[in-house]
């Protein structure tokens, strides 16, 4: 009919038998990544993992730790269990179903802050709404996929509230530090809407069609972008209400429902230097906890910072030369939590 095809004599081409493709939503499945949750260890990544990132000398940097759940790009719904022993991460597959059901990957790294608790006897100042009784959420603004179970040092810019069957579920924006480029230089809001224009509202509009698409009529995003400082502000009352809640385990282990220790374990306590005599520093009598940049002195099996390690060594073997004999170098175990 006037087109051209092929070569004259060539043969035709063979039409390629590959089967077609399962489609979900506007997405191909052969394009998702199939995620697995990690294996669970004896460090849980609610109750172990440091929230707060500190220096050597064990000074706060404003920055924090969060542990990642959902990788960008997946539809799959994987999450911290604060009522399985060792809070393990695991897929819920009825969570996993509905977002292949939607067809939309997420578009952004989605998690859970360690050490924060969102108390349901709280209600909330602004939304006059409870704690939705899990660990406080987080949304990684970055491009670059996390893994499932891994933990990400992050900053703070913002916070929107998800009310979900009548409890206030905030949702923490946040930029990976760790990640390069412009946006894990971020430091507010305003900066994300300038490297990344439109970033925060895909990521907000996504949250709002999966929840309408689910039927949840209970569910209501409120699209008003809090500021760094009501989001820092919710991750420390949450930090609180995470060390109320780990106080009334009891002998099990248990408190109202959630896993925080073994039973008959004693609440483990974060290890700490005494460094007696360090005029160089100006630190005569403090003690000093050892900083990690993954979970900190809190369990046996975890290591410590090895950076921190070798220079408060290196200022104890320095102590023991040069300080009096009357001052030692002593290791001690302050008070602490699980």
């Amino acid at each position: 009919r006037g087109h051209w095809v092929r070569s004259p004599e060539q043969a035709p081409a063979v039409t390629s038998t590959v089967e077609p493709l399962k489609e979900l939503g506007n997405i191909f499945q052969h394009e998702v990544p199939k995620h697995e949750a990690p294996p669970p260890t004896d460090v849980s990544l609610w109750h172990d993992v440091d929230l707060h990132v500190k220096n050597w000398v064990d000074e706060d940097t404003g920055l924090f730790r969060y542990v990642n759940e959902m990788p960008l790009g997946c539809l799959q719904k994987f999450e911290v269990q604060p009522h399985v022993p060792g809070n393990a991460i695991l897929e819920d597959p009825k969570g996993s179903d509905r977002l292949a059901a939607f067809g939309r990957p997420v578009p952004f790294n989605y998690g859970c802050l360690p050490q924060t608790f969102r108390d349901p006897d709280q209600v909330d100042e602004l939304y006059d709404a409870p704690g939705d009784n899990d660990p406080l959420d987080i949304l990684d603004l970055g491009d670059r996929t996390v893994g499932v179970g891994e933990v990400v040092q992050c900053r703070p810019l913002g916070a929107v509230c998800l009310i979900d069957e009548g409890q206030a579920d905030w949702k923490i924006l946040a930029v990976n530090t760790e990640q390069p480029g412009p946006l894990g230089e971020a430091r507010s809001i305003e900066d994300v809407e300038r490297i990344a224009p439109g970033r925060i509202r895909e990521c907000l509009n996504w949250i709002d069609d999966f929840k309408r698409s689910s039927g949840d009529d209970e569910a209501k995003l409120h699209f008003e972008i809090h500021d760094a400082q009501r989001a820092v502000s919710l991750i420390e009352q949450d930090h609180v209400s995470w060390h109320a809640l780990i106080k009334q385990a009891g002998p099990d282990g248990v408190a109202r429902g959630h896993w925080v220790r073994s039973p008959g374990q004693a609440p483990a306590q974060p290890i700490a230097l005494s460094l007696s005599w360090i005029p160089s520093l100006g630190l005569s009598g403090q003690s000093h906890h050892a900083s990690s940049p993954f979970v900190g002195a809190r369990r046996p099996a975890v290591f410590v910072h090895a950076v921190a390690l070798t220079r408060v060594s290196t200022f104890w073997q320095w102590n023991r030369r040069a300080a009096p004999s009357t001052s030692s170098a002593q290791h001690s175990r302050s008070g602490g939590t699980p």
